[in-house]
């Protein structure tokens, strides 16, 4: 989780927000990569091209279009890519540990061990910058609502849903930070962001529709087995 949150908000340092965005979402690729090495097995053709489309319907709304913007330096891309991978990594690792010890213990554990790490790179009391009740209320807001919260909700769907579905549907936080953004500061839509959103939403829908049939027909499958062995 250190390692995700730090790399991902130095990418937006040495970049931009919306590279960094779109480098963070190339997360759902190295969880395919992983599974197809793992089950030696690769991926069907319909499920890269699912995947495409949300990383091109992603780089439509973070970009508006302007391709040009993406000009960084190899160090904001490396870390970018470290970001995507390290969120593969705890879409992928934690299985295990949610079934034993539940969501809370394994996102609360995560973020006391990673406080410690942070601590040791940079104590807190050597605070750097204008410490003010807004940059406070702003350290706050990024605490609780973007990491705290997020981590519980994102780890604990895990539960529920494959982690390649998991990686995919966070393609939703730019296309709902887009929309508040319209609600809140009254900005408008381009039609090359509208485009990202059609993708977005046709690439989820499908695949999760996709992946609950999945999991159906293994919960048939193994019932049948469960079934014949009782009988038999």
């Amino acid at each position: 989780m250190y390692l995700v949150q730090y790399t991902y908000f130095k990418t937006i340092e040495l970049s931009n927000v919306s590279f960094s965005t779109i480098l963070q979402f190339t997360a759902p690729f190295f969880i395919f990569i992983y599974e197809s090495i793992k089950n030696r097995k690769i991926p069907a053709v319909s499920t890269l091209l699912l995947l495409s489309m949300t990383v091109l319907g992603v780089v439509f709304i973070a970009t508006k279009g302007k391709i040009s913007s993406l000009s960084v330096s190899p160090e904001a891309l490396l870390l970018g890519l470290i970001s995507a991978i390290m969120i593969a990594f705890y879409s992928i690792y934690p299985k295990r540990l949610l079934k034993k010890y539940g969501s809370i213990t394994v996102v609360g554990w995560g973020m006391i061990v990673g406080s410690i790490i942070s601590n040791i790179v940079h104590p807190i009391w050597k605070i750097q910058g204008d410490v003010n009740s807004k940059s406070i209320i702003q350290v706050a807001i990024v605490v609780i609502l973007g990491t705290s919260i997020a981590y519980l909700i994102y780890i604990a769907s895990l539960n529920y849903i494959s982690s390649s579905l998991a990686g995919i549907l966070t393609a939703f936080e730019p296309v709902l930070a887009a929309v508040l953004s319209v609600a809140i500061f009254g900005l408008r839509f381009s039609f090359v962001e509208l485009i990202g959103f059609i993708l977005v939403f046709a690439s989820i829908f499908i695949f999760g529709k996709k992946d609950c049939n999945i999991k159906i027909c293994y919960e048939f499958l193994n019932y049948t087995r469960i079934h014949l062995k009782l009988n038999y």
